[in-house]
């Protein structure tokens, strides 16, 4: 039997180092996006044209007023919610809301103004409980906040 040594073992980044960089730029991304921005994260690549036949593994992140965070985590796509406002009470806030699952399909929410702690949630929810073994297939999507429209 051939022992792996150092000469013969890809060089590339280790899993762990790449989801640590992957946690980063997640922290990064949501500290500069403005109030009603949405990111989504899920499988790259993915046709969300299509409706898939299988669990889609995702996660949602709003920004509500004042750089606090809304993250949604579901195995099927998400459309984004009609929030009737942007800002959240300080007492609902760093409290996971878990459930079997939620009527708008999602497993989970956490309203938080931790950038740190949102990344850390999306990052587990792909890492440990969707078993991903590298972030190197995480796709992103991100929606800018539009303009308040008045009726017609």
């Amino acid at each position: 039997m051939n022992t792996p040594t150092s000469h013969n073992v890809s060089r590339g980044p280790s899993a762990e180092h790449a989801w640590a960089e992957a946690r980063t730029w997640l922290i990064e991304e949501l500290r500069a996006m403005p109030n009603a921005a949405v990111l989504d994260l899920g499988p790259a690549g993915l046709d969300t044209t299509l409706t898939p036949e299988s669990d889609v593994e995702c996660a949602q992140v709003h920004v509500l007023h004042g750089g606090v965070y809304l993250v949604r985590l579901s195995t099927d796509l998400m459309e984004h919610p009609r929030l009737a406002g942007y800002s959240v009470p300080r007492s609902l806030r760093n409290r996971w809301r878990l459930d079997d699952r939620f009527d708008d399909c999602t497993h989970g929410y956490l309203v938080s103004a931790s950038a740190e702690l949102i990344a850390d949630i999306c990052i587990g929810w792909f890492r440990d409980r969707c078993a991903w073994r590298h972030p190197g297939s995480l796709g992103w999507s991100y929606t800018a906040p539009q303009p308040a429209r008045g009726c017609p």
